[in-house]
């Protein structure tokens, strides 16, 4: 089942809005089989549709997948996004071990802040995450696990907690 990354930024970015927070910035995916120029127009289209300002959105080259604001307080998400690419399963590993360091790096113990990574629901990144990620560790650095379901459109939510 392959998921490109831009489609979980895609659902991600929708869910945030839909709960409140303002999408302030988007970095567009790298490496990918598509052009930034497509994945871009994808996201703006989809954006859109859904109803997002896509004026107000700064589109990055680095940097967290998302970073939003909750629109009635000062707390800000930064979210690291991973697609489900169809390699062997040592380099989905490697893949989603990247993600979660570059999620992990954003944590700097500010009240105001909560991280985040976003990933495809499958039985592979189910078993990364009860693995890789314990509930000590999501606790102490805030980390949610987000979790988009592809048939369904849907996305689910996993406090640290």
């Amino acid at each position: 089942m392959f998921v490109e990354e831009i489609d979980v930024i895609i659902a991600v970015s929708i869910w945030l809005s839909k709960n409140g927070w303002d999408v302030k910035s988007i970095s567009i995916p790298n490496n990918q089989k598509q052009s930034r120029h497509h994945q871009t127009n994808k996201l703006i289209n989809a954006l859109s549709k859904a109803g997002l300002v896509i004026e107000k959105i700064q589109m990055n080259a680095s940097g967290p997948d998302i970073v939003a604001q909750n629109i009635s307080s000062n707390i800000f998400w930064k979210i690291e996004c991973k697609g489900f690419g169809t390699g062997v399963i040592q380099t989905l590993k490697n893949n989603f071990d990247r993600a979660v360091a570059s999620t992990v790096s954003y944590y700097d113990q500010n009240d105001n802040l909560q991280i985040g990574i976003a990933l495809p629901q499958n039985e592979i990144y189910l078993e990364f995450i009860e693995k890789k990620i314990p509930k000590p560790l999501r606790k102490v650095t805030s980390l949610w696990i987000i979790l988009y379901d592809t048939e369904s459109k849907s996305i689910k939510v996993i406090s640290p907690q």
